[in-house]
């Protein structure tokens, strides 16, 4: 099964038809091949977007960062398709607008929040507002100790917000009548 092969949601579904949809995407998700498997802790996230005619092209959950592994990213991230399915372009702007729904009346420190960033080569970006000399400094592997700490202290909450993104966009697909 290819990503490009995944159910996308028509209007107008009844509740169960969307459960039945929801629970195909999931399955589906488990036999993509060709990629790393999803990590079990943004698979909802990727889902729920895939979903909500969002396509992801690739995802990390976050991992803790090790000395021997330069390549861990203490914070989840999705790469999404600046295209849907059909060819139309998907705005950076409607992602964004989607996040200013989910953080309404939600209070979360800066470098906590998602933020949408980039349209470089087809490819949007939904990640972790971290300071970009930090995730320069991450790269090229000069964190200091107190730094490569505070990144291992905020990877929980950093993950925990990509999860409520997660479910926020899974409600608005379950809701009688989403307007993604």
């Amino acid at each position: 099964m290819r990503r490009e092969d995944l159910p996308t949601p028509e209007s107008g579904l009844e509740i169960a038809d969307k459960h039945i949809l929801w629970e195909k995407q999931i399955a589906l998700l488990d036999r993509i091949e060709g990629w790393p498997p999803i990590d079990g802790n943004i698979k909802e996230t990727i889902a729920a977007l895939n979903i909500n005619g969002i396509p992801t092209l690739a995802s990390c959950g976050g991992h803790m960062l090790q000395e021997r592994h330069t390549g861990d990213t203490p914070y989840p991230w999705v790469l999404i398709s600046s295209q849907n399915r059909e060819g139309e372009n998907l705005s950076h702007g409607a992602l964004q607008s989607l996040l200013v729904e989910f953080y309404k009346g939600r209070q979360t420190e800066d470098d906590i929040r998602l933020e949408v960033s980039g349209d470089n080569h087809g490819q949007i970006s939904l990640a972790s507002a971290i300071n970009e000399d930090l995730l320069e400094r991450l790269a090229e592997g000069k964190l200091t100790q107190k730094e490569k700490e505070g990144f291992i202290e905020k990877l929980p909450h950093r993950q925990k917000e990509m999860e409520d993104f997660g479910q926020f966009l899974k409600s608005r697909f379950f809701a009688a009548d989403p307007q993604i």
